[in-house]
């Protein structure tokens, strides 16, 4: 008996009770111009029957891991990344939305520029794909850099506008977990670990990555406590 193939990029997503934002999301990866991919769900303990079976696409290369309770985003990215099995694998949040060719270009980039991480630009909308906004999220790279022999912080050539959620990445960094003890930034402490070790990053300058704001995000809840 041999193992199934894997695919060329596993999709990753965290859900939490998402039901009414999570049907968009998946349209948007399930009509990818690059259709050679899997989709990993892990609910962490959803209460709204949103992945249920029978309320997901009936397509086979979408896979769910449940949790039994909910116990945060770095619990539920760790894993996410437990389960990477193909060359690349990307972030996808349940209530967000991605560019149609997001995989084509992203894996096309990793490959031309042979770089650990990409990211690319991304658009936040309210509602729906129609306010469209930059947004650059700001890596102080002098600060997490490890210094060279004189002290001085190392150039790493990162770009300023490193995204999270738009983030591809090749299956061995998958080995690099989150910090359970950081339920906010734990994207950021992931980045400065990944620049410790000499990662290498490319930037795709396209809005790939459409990030829905509302008052249930993440984030928005974080910063209201």
């Amino acid at each position: 008996m041999t193992d199934t193939p894997c695919a060329r990029v596993d999709v990753l997503i965290p859900t939490f009770n998402r039901g009414g934002m999570l049907p968009e999301c998946l349209r948007s990866i399930l009509n990818q111009t690059e259709q050679d991919f899997r989709i990993v769900i892990f609910d962490d303990g959803s209460t709204d029957g949103s992945t249920d079976p029978g309320v997901l696409p009936p397509d086979p290369r979408i896979e769910v891991i449940r949790g039994d309770t909910n116990r945060g985003i770095p619990y539920a990215r760790n894993k996410l990344l437990e389960a990477v099995r193909a060359p690349y694998a990307c972030w996808q949040d349940s209530d967000d939305v991605a560019h149609l060719k997001r995989l084509e270009i992203m894996v096309a980039l990793l490959e031309k520029t042979q770089a650990d991480v990409a990211s690319s630009h991304l658009y936040f909308f309210n509602g729906h794909v129609a306010r469209k906004h930059w947004h650059r999220y700001k890596v102080d790279t002098g600060r997490y850099a490890v210094p060279d022999e004189n002290g001085h912080p190392k150039d790493y050539g990162l770009p300023n506008n490193l995204a999270f959620a738009t983030t591809f990445f090749r299956r061995e960094v998958a080995s690099y977990k989150f910090d359970l003890s950081k339920p906010i930034a734990e994207d950021y402490d992931l980045f400065r670990r990944l620049i410790q070790d000499g990662k290498t990053f490319a930037t795709c300058e396209t809005p790939l990555y459409f990030a829905r704001r509302h008052p249930g995000r993440i984030t928005e809840m974080m910063k209201n406590k």
